[in-house]
Order: structure tokens, then sequence, then C-alpha cells
């Protein structure tokens, strides 16, 4: 419950950033830079962004958390082809080659505000999969040196993304499906 209400956060909080007046700035390419400011900030106010990206509808990166982003052309990628239609995209956790970490990739079309149903562009963000661990797992080691109950995330696929501290070292390298656990595959079978 805790890691749905923190997901759907980020979820809402890009979402009502997507429809800021000021991102409407994607348009003319950001050209005094107010956007990849506002997005800098967003990422050291919140801390769990590897980067936050606006793009235009050509799928050039305009704005950015991370300046050296800029001008790379993301139209191949899938939630740029979804945000772009018009449809709010989630993507499953994975490795991003960019920041060299695991993250969920959130992505929303920017409405223009001068036209109803045009889209100018998108907002991208990368929120660091890491923050799964701290929402999901007890702070606590348990007495006595036990083991506390704990909790195991698999992706849809059983690859393991969040895990106590004891287990640690099977996050984002062991597959629960692939090693056979009759637990994970009755969970991916729900």
């Amino acid at each position: 419950d805790k890691g749905d209400r923190g997901l759907y956060e980020v979820y809402q909080n890009i979402k009502t950033w997507a429809d800021l007046e000021l991102v409407q700035e994607v348009i003319t390419g950001d050209v005094d830079g107010k956007v990849s400011s506002f997005l800098i900030g967003l990422s050291k106010e919140y801390g769990y962004f590897s980067s936050i990206n606006a793009l235009n509808r050509q799928g050039e990166v305009v704005a950015s958390s991370v300046p050296e982003l800029i001008g790379q052309d993301w139209t191949d990628e899938r939630f740029y082809k979804e945000a772009i239609s018009g449809r709010a995209y989630v993507e499953d956790v994975h490795f991003d080659p960019v920041s060299r970490t695991w993250v969920v990739t959130f992505a929303f079309p920017v409405q223009a505000k001068f036209e109803e149903g045009e889209i100018i562009g998108l907002l991208c963000a990368n929120w660091r999969a890491e923050e799964l661990v701290r929402m999901t797992q007890p702070l606590v080691t348990g007495d006595q040196g036990q083991r506390p109950d704990h909790l195991l995330v698999m992706r849809g696929d059983g690859l393991v993304i969040a895990a106590p501290q004891f287990a640690k070292d099977d996050i984002f390298t062991r597959n629960l499906l692939a090693a056979g656990l009759r637990s994970a595959q009755l969970a991916s079978k729900k």
C-alpha cells in the first residue's frame, strides 16, 4: 500500500507539472532556460529522480534537469510514442543506460493552452527504483538478530526489484521465476 501510494503521488506530481503554464515553453525550445531551471529545482527538491525532461513535439529534449540530455532525440522511445499520442505512460522498472540506474519512467503529454486537443510536447521523469526498497521494507532488523517479516517485490518477469537488507544483493540481479520459486510462479499467475 505504501508503495502504491508513493508511486501514485509521483504520477500525480509529474502530471501536474506537465499542465503548468511554464511547460508551454517546449514550443519555443525553452530558449530562456526557464523550464530547465524549474526541472533542476524539482530534481533537487524531490531527490528521487535521475532526470526530468521536457521534449518538444519532434521528440527532442529541449529542457532537462540533466543539461547534457538537451538536444537528444528520443522519438524511438516507447514512452515518447505513447505520450505524444495523448496517453499518459508509466514504464515498468528498467535499467536506464543514461543515468546507469534502475528507474520507472513516467511520461505525460503537454497539452497546448492555446488550442484544445493539441499536443505540443511531453514531460517525462525517471524515478529511481531504489526508492521501492525504502517504501516497502521495515526499518527494524528484528529481535536477537532474527529476520523480521519481509517482502520481496518482483517485476512481472520475475526480476527482484525490492528486498530487505539481508537480500539486497538479489535486487536487479535475481529472477525468481527463472530460479523456479513456486511462490513467484503462483504470483505471476495471480
